[in-house]
């Protein structure tokens, strides 16, 4: 599994978080990649691509930072694959290094080990939109989802 941790300023909107997952799979798509957007339980989103593990992780983790820089400098008003907080203000970190040897992401459907954590879990139509990451995480997506 390909992980790109969409990691926002604090002061972004949330709605600009969502476009910028939007943008990031489309680019995907144009790369031939079929991808999801999953929450994180914490503030940022998850753009996910499942892999049949035929490559070593150097390759993959040289593709996802190339699919990094290149958003970057695609909409560096919007993105930036810069580690550095000071080059994050007002864009979203397109964090490739969850795809390095040793790195973990939270499993979907689980909570962050801290106070009042919000959910990881798979986005489906437009819910993230719904969501607020400044309100207890993502809880709120899923009011009454489960009585479908």
């Amino acid at each position: 599994m390909l992980t790109f941790d969409l990691d926002p300023d604090p002061d972004l909107p949330w709605r600009n978080l969502v476009e910028a997952a939007a943008h990031t799979r489309l680019y995907l798509h144009d790369l031939g990649l079929t991808s999801f957007v999953k929450t994180t339980g914490g503030k940022g989103l998850h753009v996910v691509v499942p892999i049949v593990p035929r490559a070593e992780w150097k390759e993959v983790h040289a593709f996802t930072e190339r699919v990094a820089q290149t958003l970057a400098k695609r909409d560096p008003k919007r993105f930036t694959a810069s580690m550095a907080k000071s080059a994050r203000t007002g864009k979203v970190y397109v964090d490739y290094v969850r795809n390095a040897r040793s790195q973990t992401a939270v499993a979907a459907f689980s909570t962050r080990a801290v106070r009042g954590a919000g959910v990881d879990a798979a986005a489906v139509g437009r819910a993230p939109v719904r969501g607020s990451r400044r309100t207890g995480g993502t809880s709120g997506i899923f009011r009454g989802a489960w009585r479908r």
